[in-house]
C-alpha cells in the first residue's frame, strides 16, 4: 500500500479572529477539503465537521462538537467521544504544549517561537516525528504522511487550541 501524500491545507475563516471561528473552510490544492460549523462557547448547541468526498461529490459528516458551558465534547465519526481534558491535555499550568492520545499514541502540540504567536508543530511523543505544523500568519497547516491517519483529530484539536489561546488559557 502506498504511503499517503503530505497534505497542505489552507484555512479560510468566515469571520476572522479567534472568537469568531464559527465557520471554517479548509482547502487542499485550492479545492474544498474540510468544513467546520460550530457554535459559540457557553451555548448548548452542537456543531458538525465534514470532509469532502471527491468520489461522491458531497460532504460526509466526520463528527460533531458540543459545548456545555466551558466544556467541549467532540465526537469523531458517530461513536468516538472525547472530552476536552483528553483532547487537549497539559502537564502543568505553565506548559507550552498540549497533547492527545489516539490508538495508544500520544500526539503533542507545541507552540514554537518566542513571539507569543500560535505557530505550532505536532510530534509523536517519544520518537520526535513531526506529523503536523501550523503557521498562524499564512493559515497553513501541513500534515505529513505519518499524520494523515489522524487528520480529523489534528484539525479539530488545532481549532480548540486556537480558542484556548484566545481565552489566554495556553
Amino acid at each position: 500500500m502506498a504511503e499517503p501524500e503530505e497534505l497542505n491545507l489552507y484555512w479560510d475563516f468566515v469571520n476572522p479572529g479567534y472568537d469568531n471561528d464559527k465557520s471554517v473552510m479548509i482547502r487542499k490544492n485550492g479545492r474544498q477539503f474540510f468544513k467546520i460549523q460550530h457554535y459559540e462557547t457557553l451555548t448548548q448547541y452542537q456543531g458538525v465537521f465534514e470532509r469532502w468526498n471527491d468520489i461522491a461529490q458531497q460532504w460526509d459528516e466526520a463528527g460533531s462538537t458540543e459545548w456545555q458551558g466551558w466544556r467541549l465534547k467532540v465526537i469523531f465519526g458517530y461513536h468516538d467521544q472525547i472530552n476536552q481534558y483528553k483532547f487537549s491535555n497539559k502537564k502543568s499550568p505553565t506548559s507550552k504544549s498540549r497533547s492527545f492520545v489516539w490508538k495508544d499514541v500520544v500526539y503533542k502540540w507545541k507552540r514554537i517561537g518566542e513571539d507569543g504567536s500560535m505557530n505550532c508543530r505536532v510530534k509523536v511523543l517519544g520518537c520526535r516525528i513531526v506529523v503536523s505544523t501550523w503557521n498562524e500568519t499564512t493559515k497553513q497547516m501541513v500534515i505529513t504522511p505519518r499524520g494523515v491517519p489522524v487528520t480529523d483529530r489534528l484539525i479539530i484539536s488545532l481549532l480548540y487550541n486556537r480558542w484556548l489561546v484566545a481565552q489566554k488559557q495556553w
